[in-house]
């Protein structure tokens, strides 16, 4: 079978630089094997590294590179089924810019879908390459690809699974560790592209009890969401459990929705103007300390770094974890029902736009 090997990179370079070349030579050994890298308009030096230092694999038709020009924030839903659009494998599969892909890998999925080619393959060993999904290319068509619904961090590669499971699919796990190595860095770094991380203003918290908060997140475009952030390990005590170390995934937002609305600021006020006609105004007390208006409601901006690092973290895997959640519960495995990846890509530094 032919095997497409496909790689998403937005501002990485400094990642591929030190995984694609060795993930080539590193599958030479597997003749039928194609390299796709879609640049989604980095602004660091990808282009000039892959026209370089890599020409000869395109030259030779292993390696496709392809690149976007709009995109000022990365969407891994989005990237990823440009990427599977334009491999031309039977067998697809996604590695990651800081994922090596080990020696023999190609020729290690053929064994897999040789042997049953009514399953997909995916890693199930740690975060950092839980993105290796490897589907055949009519399995990937046969679900709408990647739900474009989910434009931020986490829960896209569970719900690519679960959806493929749905469909009728085995699943089967890549668990060889010669092919499941990957570079490894912080969750600040995985999601330094996106729109959360790049526009947010002010994140606000007012605690209720000590299971519960309320959160609001504004950004500068004026617009903010509101929930309350529950600690569901504790939500049901007659007291906090204090021994529990509770994880991310035990955190979520009361009703698995999200409110939005528009703020504005007056003076050194905060109003917020909500969809139900609702407007709510937060006196600023002090430096970081807002009251609201006509209650005795004290809310605190969070001011840490690294809080602030874990709030956007969190709030961009729980958006995508609720699309998740609502596609677990519905008897369609199918998405993107209007059609999904559609772009225009360059091809190998060529100048005519190839509509997708």
């Amino acid at each position: 079978m032919k095997i497409s090997l496909c790689t998403v990179c937005m501002n990485r370079a400094h990642h591929v630089k030190q995984t694609l070349k060795k993930n080539i030579i590193d599958n030479e050994d597997y003749a039928d094997t194609e390299f796709i890298i879609l640049d989604y308009n980095s602004k660091d030096d990808l282009e000039d590294y892959v026209r370089t230092n890599l020409t000869e694999y395109i030259n030779s038709k292993k390696l496709t590179y392809y690149k976007c020009n709009t995109h000022q924030y990365f969407n891994r839903t989005h990237s990823r089924n440009i990427a599977f659009k334009m491999a031309t494998g039977e067998i697809i599969c996604n590695v990651d810019a800081d994922n090596f892909t080990g020696k023999g890998f190609a020729a290690y999925l053929n064994e897999l879908f040789t042997q049953n080619q009514h399953c997909f393959y995916y890693a199930n060993d740690r975060s950092d390459v839980i993105g290796r999904i490897a589907v055949s290319r009519s399995s990937f068509y046969k679900i709408g690809g990647f739900d474009e619904r989910m434009v931020y961090y986490g829960f896209e590669d569970s719900d690519f699974i679960h959806r493929l499971m749905k469909s009728g699919l085995k699943a089967g796990i890549i668990n060889n560790k010669q092919y499941l190595a990957a570079l490894s860095h912080s969750n600040k770094d995985r999601i330094a592209n996106e729109y959360v991380v790049n526009n947010y203003y002010k994140i606000l918290i007012s605690y209720k009890t000590y299971s519960s908060s309320i959160i609001i997140i504004l950004f500068k475009n004026n617009i903010f969401f509101e929930g309350i952030l529950e600690n569901r390990l504790n939500l049901n005590l007659d007291k906090p459990d204090l021994t529990s170390k509770s994880l991310q995934y035990d955190y979520g937002i009361q009703g698995n929705k999200w409110i939005k609305g528009t703020w504005s600021l007056l003076d050194t006020s905060l109003i917020f103007y909500y969809e139900t006609n609702f407007i709510k105004t937060l006196i600023q007390n002090n430096e970081f300390n807002y009251k609201q208006k006509g209650e005795n409601t004290l809310y605190q901006e969070v001011s840490n770094k690294v809080l602030i690092e874990e709030a956007l973290f969190f709030y961009s895997q729980l958006t995508n974890r609720i699309v998740f959640e609502n596609n677990l519960a519905s008897k369609s495995y199918k998405v993107n029902n209007n059609g999904f990846g559609k772009d225009v890509v360059y091809k190998n530094f060529n100048s005519e736009p190839i509509n997708i």
